[in-house]
């Protein structure tokens, strides 16, 4: 449990947080190059902009999170650039064109809110 916690300037770099709650955690020039991000609680996270959605998909109320400083997705296992994410539901549901839509809806929201948070 690392809600709260003030990890300004920490090298977490590799560190396995998986599951981690970073709720009011303090990430303000951490080094997160290369950590496992997924299923983590971002919830009043500082000093990153945490953009996440949940769908159903093969797996009911999953959750795509985009990190924007650190142009990283995450969704179930999965965790890369947004490229990488594309590449992944291509060939994860390359049959089922419902999901594949349903995936590209909620990137596309996701990508509006991060350039609304610029123009705040």
């Amino acid at each position: 449990d690392l809600s709260c916690a003030n990890l300004r300037g920490a090298d977490l770099s590799c560190a396995n947080l998986r599951g981690a709650n970073l709720s009011c955690a303090n990430l303000r020039a951490a080094n997160l190059s290369y950590a496992d991000l997924n299923w983590i609680n971002w919830r009043d996270v500082v000093s990153l902009t945490v953009i996440a959605v949940q769908i159903n998909t093969t797996r009911k109320n999953n959750q795509i999170t985009y990190i924007k400083e650190l142009e990283i997705w995450t969704t179930g296992c999965f965790q890369g650039t947004l490229e990488e994410l594309k590449d992944s539901i291509e060939q994860t549901h390359a049959s089922n064109d419902f999901l594949k839509r349903r995936y590209y809806r909620a990137i596309n929201y996701i990508l509006t809110e991060a350039d609304f948070e610029e123009d705040l």
